[in-house]
Order: C-alpha cells, then structure tokens, then sequence
C-alpha cells in the first residue's frame, strides 16, 4: 500500500528546491505535482513555489499547468 503524501509534505520538499532550476527541471517538478494532485490544491501549491523563481510569468505558468497530463 502506498502511502499518501499530504500538502504540508509537498510544500516542504519543494521548499528544498530552487525554482529558479532549469526548465526542464521545473516543468518535471510540475508534473509530479499535478499527478499527486491534479485540482487547485496541486496549481495552489505548485504555484507559490514557482513565484519564488526569478523568471516567474503568471501566463506561462498557467500555459504549462494546462499543458501537463495529470498522469505525468
């Protein structure tokens, strides 16, 4: 049985992690958010972490979100 992992638990890994990594990395982040949650909890928090990043663009943002498979 897999166990879930919560909000708080996400917020603190990402936490851990530059947003201001490489695209890539960014946009690979963002799919494992969306796949543990693909809703507005997922966008919230995948969100906040992201406005941290220098490069930071709402519109870009909310592009790529919609362009990621909740399955990854």
């Amino acid at each position: 049985m897999r166990k879930q992992v919560t909000a708080s638990e996400i917020r603190e890994a990402l936490q851990q992690t530059d947003p201001n990594c490489s695209r890539e990395q960014w946009i690979r982040i963002l799919m494992a958010v969306k796949n543990w949650n693909p809703d507005s909890l997922g966008e919230s928090i995948a969100r906040e972490w992201s406005k941290n990043g220098d490069t930071y663009n709402d519109k870009s943002f909310n592009v790529d979100w919609r362009s990621i498979k909740a399955e990854g």
